[in-house]
């Protein structure tokens, strides 16, 4: 007959550790309404998916070309517009190419 194999108990062992999901990115929006970008002012964490809906009957583009982060996301008619995700912290200024008065400050932080 075979003897039972006893196996030492591990006190205060620890199994590996499960992954810890990456951090989802939250959204956020500036809407373009009656020719100006609403909020004026917003802040964000770093990796926010910041979109632009356009709710005028006309044409608008989006883009930064000043702070920490540049883009520019074209021409866009009405309806959900483009998104991009701030990957960098620090202050944004957003504009619009077609109405130039259109501008919003975007305040990325940790």
């Amino acid at each position: 007959m075979m003897g039972c194999l006893a196996l030492p108990l591990l006190v205060g062992a620890k199994g590996p550790r499960p992954e810890t999901p990456a951090p989802r990115a939250t959204g956020a929006a500036i809407i373009q309404e009656n020719l100006v970008f609403l909020p004026g002012e917003l802040t964000v964490r770093q990796g926010t998916r910041l979109s632009f809906p356009n709710r005028d009957g006309v044409f608008h583009s989006v883009y930064c070309a000043s702070g920490s982060q540049t883009f520019d996301l074209g021409l866009h008619a009405t309806g959900p517009g483009p998104t991009v995700v701030l990957t960098a912290t620090g202050d944004l200024e957003v504009r619009c190419r077609v109405h130039r008065r259109m501008r919003a400050t975007v305040h990325v932080t940790h």
